[in-house]
């Protein structure tokens, strides 16, 4: 596995890459290089797959420049590799599991510098493309629900808000189960379309994740973070709807469940007698 750190410059084209490098007698693996102050290209030759990481600690431009790199990459290797990103995984998941043990080394893909930068290109790429970059009104609302739902959402942070394609939502927790467990799931839910004019919130210290595939905008989410977040009072009780009282049901199963097991009921017994005793030898020494 080969790996390569964007960095930004202050020159055209803003944009290069160094290669990192593990510490053989450390032992070092992947999992040990991932910084989340850093955009990280990661380069699997055995698979074939380039996976872009973006620390949840880096700038939005820096992020969108490991994307453009990502491709330049693909195009240096002659465009037989496919690009994914690992944010879009939960680090438990089993195929980020076998990334972070692979070892680190040296492979056929080369540094891109600010020399060579326009040296790798995809076919196609210059052709003049005319792409509505927005919240798109005419993206598949549904489908954009669904990919924001496979995503897991970034660690110590909440989120407040989401727009998507002309309407904003919000995330809503709905108890599942109660029994041995609380168990909830979050549902997105609309609130409303996004009303027109000027607006400035500067209540929050804010963090925006954009979801974008094929050019458009799928979502636009507004995360606090999580120290943040109003602690609101909130009873979680279990709701029983009307319906499944209408079912029968076995009595003898309720009646069980209210009685006492005899061991608790000798125990209270016996410390009682205890009491009553000590009281009276009280009462006959005097």
């Amino acid at each position: 596995m080969q790996i390569f750190e964007v960095i930004e410059l202050k020159e055209p084209p803003y944009m290069e890459t160094k290669e990192l490098f593990a510490d053989i007698s450390k032992e070092e693996t992947v999992k040990d290089l991932i910084d989340n102050q850093k955009v990280l290209i990661l380069i699997d030759h055995n698979e074939k797959r380039i996976w872009t990481y973006y620390g949840p600690k880096t700038s939005l431009k820096l992020q969108m420049f490991g994307g453009i790199l990502a491709r330049k990459f693909r195009a240096q290797l002659r465009l037989f590799y496919r690009i994914s990103n690992m944010n879009e995984y939960s680090y438990d998941d089993r195929s980020i599991q076998k990334i972070f043990e692979q070892q680190v080394g040296p492979g056929r893909a080369r540094v891109i510098t600010r020399e060579d930068y326009n040296s790798y290109t995809i076919p196609g790429e210059k052709a003049t493309k005319f792409t509505d970059l927005c919240v798109h009104t005419g993206i598949n609302k549904k489908d954009a629900i669904e990919l924001l739902k496979s995503i897991p959402q970034p660690e110590d942070f909440h989120p407040k808000i989401i727009l998507i394609g002309g309407d904003f939502y919000s995330y809503e927790s709905e108890l599942n189960s109660y029994i041995t467990k609380i168990d909830e799931i979050k549902t997105i839910k609309k609130l409303g379309q996004i009303p027109n004019g000027f607006y400035f919130d500067n209540t929050y210290q804010y963090s925006i994740r954009l979801i974008i595939k094929d050019g458009k905008v799928q979502a636009v989410e507004y995360y606090i973070p999580e120290d943040l977040k109003v602690k609101g009072e909130q009873i979680k009780i279990p709701i029983f709807m009307e319906e499944k009282f209408h079912q029968p049901g076995e009595m003898n199963s309720i009646f069980n469940s209210m009685k006492i097991p005899e061991k608790l009921i000798e125990e209270p017994i016996k410390e009682q007698l205890n009491v009553n005793k000590v009281n009276k030898d009280k009462i006959d020494l005097e």
